[in-house]
This record gives C-alpha cells, sequence and structure tokens, in this order.
C-alpha cells in the first residue's frame, strides 16, 4: 500500500479575494486623486473659501489647502504603489506578502496618530469664531457644546481606529500563518 500523495495547495480562500479588493481600492484611489488633481489645475481659485471678515482658516488648514496638488500627487503614486503590491500579493510574490503586511501594520499606527488631530482640529475651528462670538453670553453654552463635540469625536475616531486596527492586525497574523505562508512558498518554487 502506498502512502497518498498530497494534494497541491489550492490559489484562493483568503489572499486571492484579499488582493482584488486590495487592487481595487488602489486603482479607485488613484483614480480619485487624478480626478483632484485635474479639478485642482482647472479650477485654481476653487479652494479659496472667502471667509467674512476677520475670520482665517488654521494654519493647518491653509497648508494642506495651499498644498492641495502635491498631496494628491503624493496621494497618485501611494495609490499606484498599493494597487501594484496588491497585484503583487495575487501573483504570491513573498515580497508582496511582506511588504503588505508592513503595510497594514504601518497604516494602523497611522491611524492611531491620527487621533492625535482631534484636539487642534476643534481648537482651529474654536480660533476662527469671531470675537463678538466668544464675549457673547451665548459662548459658555456654545463652548460646551464644542467640548461635547469634540469628545463624541474622539470616542468614535477612536473607536473607528480600534476597528480598523483589529482587521488589519487579523489580516497581518493570517498572512503569516503557516499555510499562508505555504501558498507563497509553493509559488515562489513554480515561479523559480
Amino acid at each position: 500500500m502506498s502512502a497518498p500523495t498530497p494534494r497541491p495547495r489550492s490559489r484562493g480562500g483568503f489572499v486571492t479575494p484579499l488582493a482584488w479588493v486590495s487592487l481595487l481600492l488602489g486603482v479607485v484611489s488613484a483614480m480619485s486623486n487624478l480626478l483632484q488633481i485635474v479639478m485642482i489645475v482647472l479650477m485654481p481659485d476653487a479652494a479659496a473659501l472667502g471667509l467674512p471678515e476677520g475670520i482665517s482658516l488654521p494654519t493647518s488648514l491653509q497648508w494642506l489647502i495651499d498644498h492641495a496638488l502635491s498631496l494628491s500627487v503624493v496621494g497618485v503614486v501611494l495609490s499606484v504603489a498599493f494597487a501594484w503590491l496588491s497585484w503583487a500579493l495575487l501573483q504570491r510574490r513573498e515580497w508582496a506578502r511582506v511588504g503588505f503586511v508592513a503595510v497594514l501594520l504601518v497604516t494602523a499606527l497611522l491611524n492611531v496618530g491620527g487621533l492625535a488631530l482631534i484636539g487642534p482640529l476643534f481648537e482651529g475651528v474654536q480660533a476662527m469664531l469671531p470675537a463678538d462670538v466668544v464675549h457673547s453670553p451665548e459662548w459658555p453654552q456654545l463652548q460646551a457644546r464644542l467640548q461635547a463635540t469634540r469628545q463624541v469625536a474622539l470616542l468614535l475616531t477612536g473607536l473607528g481606529v480600534l476597528a480598523i486596527g483589529c482587521l488589519h492586525a487579523a489580516l497581518a497574523w493570517r498572512l503569516c500563518t503557516p499555510a499562508v505562508h505555504a501558498e507563497f512558498a509553493a509559488s515562489r518554487g513554480r515561479n523559480g
């Protein structure tokens, strides 16, 4: 009696849908950034907000507007790189698996760092308010509402960051399991 021959590992299950969805996200992101570039070029004055006298944007928001074209170009480059990484993941390239895990983990960490931007965002909104609002009798009530909104935004954003972080950690862990690693090793043997 002979021992049964092992079946070849199937390609699919987890990596293929993950790679296709990621490829789609990368392509859609690149296209939306390209659309932003076209809009900025065709309508360069569209970013001018025409704020009332005495109100100006916080410097961080003004910086984003001033550098919208450069940021959109960076967005295209990063989106195309992510789409390329996703395509290589679909082709079962080992370097793409490792790179994809790194992207998942770095993105999760950047999301956590983004929580620190909520405070300055609300401080910027408060700084934009005209002096007559800040010195009005309704100011304490408005300030309390702003603080409550800030706390709710921090809570909801924190929950979103936690959910996305858990998803990214689970995907990264799954990409590092022996079964998925073997799928890439088998492809390396066929390609090498």
